[in-house]
């Protein structure tokens, strides 16, 4: 069902999930400025490439499925620099049936990254755009990695960002423990997720802007 309030999503790879019984699903969003882009998985299979719009809106999101039992998972391709994204709720058609959230794995991973983490212009075959249109977090090695091992992904993560100078103003030490990544006085509360490994991914962009200096 769908409510006034929302959850945000905002960092590479956020996801939603749920678990119903029924041949299609929609769901409710809005987006900041239309720049994310998002994976539908249904069944642990990717489907399609969704884009929503900055009018808060329900979307059909998967149709012609079997009556069954089936998951869903709404999984953000892009990174925080393209701006938000509101969920307000799932509804699910055909005399619905909510089933219990499938338990999270116990293995967890937390990843501190740049672009390769994000998945930046991961499609494009072509430039190195930064449009959200080819970017793909879901395809990048830091999700594939927590896939392959059965593991939950926390990642913290910019393109272009490095330790000691990035391509933008905000360097890893001062976003690295913030739950807005903009907002230092938003701080993320480490206690929430405490990971079996933690990976760091860095130092790409502080070589080549040190050598372009």
């Amino acid at each position: 069902a769908f409510t006034t309030t929302a959850a945000e999503l905002n960092w590479p790879g956020t996801s939603v999930r749920i678990n119903f019984k029924g041949t299609r699903i929609s769901g409710r969003f809005k987006d900041a400025d239309t720049a994310n882009y998002y994976n539908i998985i249904i069944d642990n299979k990717v489907v399609s490439k969704f884009h929503f719009d900055t009018i808060q809106k329900t979307y059909l999101l998967a149709s012609g499925l079997y009556n069954g039992k089936h998951s869903l998972q709404v999984f953000k391709r892009t990174e925080w620099d393209k701006g938000k994204t509101w969920f307000y709720g799932f509804e699910v058609a055909d005399k619905p049936k909510l089933l219990n959230p499938t338990k999270p794995p116990k293995r967890k991973i937390e990843f501190f990254g740049n672009s390769i983490t994000c998945g930046y212009a991961i499609e494009d075959t072509v430039t190195d755009s930064p449009v959200g249109y080819f970017e793909n977090c879901y395809d990048a090695y830091a999700a594939i990695t927590a896939r392959h091992f059965n593991a939950q992904m926390h990642a913290t993560a910019k393109s272009g960002i490095g330790i000691t100078i990035s391509w933008a103003p905000l360097i890893m030490p001062e976003m690295y423990n913030r739950l807005e990544p903009l907002d230092s006085n938003s701080k993320w509360d480490f206690s929430k997720f405490i990971p079996d490994l933690v990976v760091i991914n860095l130092f790409q962009n502080d070589a080549w802007l040190t050598l372009s200096l």
